[in-house]
Parts: structure tokens; C-alpha cells; sequence
């Protein structure tokens, strides 16, 4: 299965997680997902995959 939450590196260093569907910021309980380090928004995008996973069982 392709990830629909993707991680990138933005010019200021700090990472964004990105819904892939839409090409924009994924959004969780109203806050745009910017601003993380690398670990923490490749942990953010794992975890939307795998709720997103469980919606569609």
C-alpha cells in the first residue's frame, strides 16, 4: 500500500507532513502538521497511515 502522509524538508530545515491525496499539510485535531523535527514527522505520518489503515478494515 502507497502512504498517503508523506514527510519533507523545508527550506527553513523543519519538516512537514503532507497529505499526498491532496498535496497539502496533513491537519490533526485543527493543527497544519509543520514545523517538526525529522523523527517526529516521519513517527506523525506513520501513525495517520496506520488510522487511516484501520478506517478502511
Amino acid at each position: 500500500m502507497t502512504p498517503r502522509y508523506v514527510v519533507r524538508q523545508e527550506e527553513d530545515g523543519s519538516w512537514t507532513v503532507y497529505d499526498a491525496a491532496t498535496d497539502l499539510p496533513a491537519v490533526v485535531n485543527d493543527m497544519p502538521q509543520l514545523g517538526h523535527g525529522e523523527e517526529d514527522a516521519r513517527a506523525v505520518a506513520r501513525e495517520l497511515d496506520a488510522l487511516m489503515a484501520d478506517d478502511e478494515d
